[in-house]
């Protein structure tokens, strides 16, 4: 069984002229639009606010801060990177 390469790319997403992102955030913006993250944001905000009290015990729970816009920007660019 053979196998062949298939390439894909998307112009459509990040424009090739002129792109020098000079961060990760910068292409997740790109590719992301600000709506979204901020509903994301809000979201994982809401989950741990309503789950909060099930995890209180872990070190991690009591560490805890709201996540911003822009880390959730960076979050998703490692997932992307990764």
């Amino acid at each position: 069984m053979q196998f062949r390469t298939v390439t894909v790319t998307f112009p459509h997403l990040v424009p090739l002229n002129n792109c020098n992102p000079e961060s990760v955030v910068e292409v997740v913006s790109s590719i992301i639009g600000d709506d979204l993250i901020q509903l994301l944001t809000e979201q994982s905000n809401l989950y741990h606010s309503q789950n909060v009290e099930k995890w209180k015990v872990l070190p991690k729970t009591l560490n805890w801060s709201s996540i911003t816009p822009e880390e959730m920007k960076k979050c998703l660019g490692l997932i992307i990177l990764i």
